[in-house]
């Protein structure tokens, strides 16, 4: 195991177990403390028209926590932007916070994106096969580094309110400023 990988482990370990951490929040840093470093630029390379698969719990029912196991759909890749991939998988309410992600050619699954949301109208009514979610590589490198240091406040700069992402989340037109 490499030194680097180790010193990561170590500090991890190392924290206070009644640290107050969102539980969202503490399943994404078990996820991203599994990661290995090598499967970082894989990660953050997929294109337009690509398969893909997403997971989550539509029909959570917290009486047989038990018997929970997520649904899986198919779908691809149909817009993808440095702050937004969109796709045709069909996600349901529950299916926030799970993975868009793909099976490589060595069987690996290899994790693209964190959905967000399905595109609605203005009434509020659902559209299940388009969806947002947020790519890795838009929060890797930050959830990496709050791994080593636990400073809650590097995951504040997770947010952005620029105008350009706020517009492509929105699903508006790109207009230049020409």
């Amino acid at each position: 195991m490499p030194e680097e990988k180790k010193s990561e482990e170590s500090n991890v370990t190392k924290r206070k177990k009644n640290e107050e951490i969102n539980p969202v929040d503490k399943k994404m840093i078990k996820f991203m403390e599994s990661l290995e470093k090598d499967d970082d630029s894989r990660m953050m390379s997929f294109f337009k028209g690509e398969s893909v698969l997403a997971a989550g719990y539509p029909y959570f029912n917290e009486n047989n926590l038990e018997d929970l196991k997520p649904t899986v759909t198919s779908g691809h890749v149909n817009n993808v932007s440095p702050s937004l991939i969109q796709t045709s998988c069909c996600v349901q309410s529950g299916f926030s916070g799970g993975p868009i992600f793909r099976i490589s050619n060595s069987n690996k699954v290899e994790v693209l994106g964190i959905i967000a949301s399905n595109a609605k109208t203005e009434t509020g009514a659902c559209y299940p096969y388009i969806n947002m979610a947020v790519p890795t590589r838009a929060f890797l490198k930050i959830i990496q580094h709050f791994i080593l240091d636990r400073d809650e406040t590097r995951l504040s700069t997770i947010e952005n309110n620029r105008e350009m992402i706020q517009s492509q989340w929105r699903l508006l037109p790109y207009r230049s400023k020409i």
